[in-house]
């Protein structure tokens, strides 16, 4: 007998492994069409399907789990970054904001919002598309611009775009520089400044980094007062969340007494 070629084996591998996914698929469809409430039927199925590549039923899936539950970070983070790189049309990258307001709306979270302002860029050869993008930035910083060990990722990402449109307003090296190029460059670098202002007044992980970021951006080892007295009061709100946080961490009984802590957190609300 001769023995099977790699090739044909690896096809009779596919050919099972899909068989199995159908039968899986199968399984976990009958089962959410007796309970629609079952989670991690729900959870699964999707799971299958994005093996199986089928998108059409994976939109389906997706679309039925959102009737009966919120979906998580994760779920929600999947369905965007499927959808993404289909969205070349117009038609689809509206639909696309659609599903991302709803993503939002469903999850606050860092990644989401940060997965949002790259899309967003995206739009930056639009007539609008700078507006848009700084818009949709300023609504990350609304939304989670506060979250104190991730928030600092928004401030970040809005940092660097600005820096992006900085240098592409710099003049290259021997050209004749208009007192409009000029203008346009002090007010971009004005526009970074004050991000940096804005984010040095805010309680977030990292506050060090930045501060020392901020000095060699500008070049100079003094940071003006104002910027300082912001910086110093939001370090201490921080080292009080760290320290509330630290008490959380540390409480293991089922049912314990927050009181206190909450209290001291009371601030911060």
């Amino acid at each position: 007998m001769r023995p099977r070629s790699p090739k044909k084996c690896n096809i009779l591998s596919l050919d099972h492994s899909r068989l199995i996914s159908i039968e899986t698929y199968n399984s976990l469809h009958r089962k959410i069409s007796q309970n629609p409430y079952l989670y991690d039927a729900h959870k699964d199925r999707i799971i299958v399907l994005r093996q199986m590549g089928d998108l059409h039923k994976l939109r389906d899936a997706r679309e039925e789990m959102s009737k009966y539950f919120p979906l998580t970070e994760e779920l929600w983070l999947d369905w965007l970054k499927d959808e993404i790189p289909l969205a070349s049309e117009e038609e689809d990258r509206k639909k696309l904001e659609k599903l991302f307001e709803r993503a939002l709306h469903d999850y606050q979270s860092v990644p989401l919002w940060l997965e949002f302002v790259q899309f967003s860029i995206g739009r930056m050869g639009e007539e609008d598309g700078l507006a848009i993008i700084r818009a949709a930035f300023e609504q990350a910083l609304v939304a989670v611009g506060l979250h104190a060990s991730q928030g600092v990722n928004i401030w970040e990402a809005y940092r660097e775009f600005e820096n992006a449109i900085t240098a592409g307003l710099m003049p290259q090296p021997g050209a004749v520089v208009t007192k409009e190029q000029e203008e346009a460059f002090t007010v971009q670098n004005q526009r970074v400044a004050n991000l940096f202002k804005r984010q040095l007044a805010v309680p977030l992980v990292g506050m060090g980094l930045t501060i020392q970021e901020f000095k060699d951006w500008r070049g100079e080892e003094s940071v003006s007062s104002d910027i300082m007295e912001g910086y110093t009061k939001a370090q201490k709100i921080l080292e009080q969340i760290q320290t509330f946080e630290d008490k959380l961490s540390r409480v293991t009984a089922p049912r314990p007494d927050l009181s206190a802590a909450s209290s001291e957190n009371s601030s911060f609300v």
